[in-house]
């Protein structure tokens, strides 16, 4: 899947709207099974084969756990 509409499902998350779009990812608004609204960034399939960018993901995905 390329990219995703309003009420397809990401793992848990059901997607509301696309907010973003860049060179390494999408970004979309999201809800949650505790009806949490969150944003879910989406790596462009492309991208998941370079290493370095999956180590700049993890680094974003550390610096907003903190």
């Amino acid at each position: 899947m390329d990219s995703f509409q309003p009420g397809d499902f990401f793992g848990r998350y059901c997607i509301k709207q696309k907010l973003g779009s860049g060179g390494m990812s999408d970004v979309y608004l999201a809800i949650d099974e505790n009806k949490l609204l969150v944003a879910v960034k989406i790596l462009h399939k492309n991208q998941l084969q370079n290493k370095e960018n999956g180590i700049r993901f993890q680094k974003e995905i550390s610096a907003v756990k903190s």
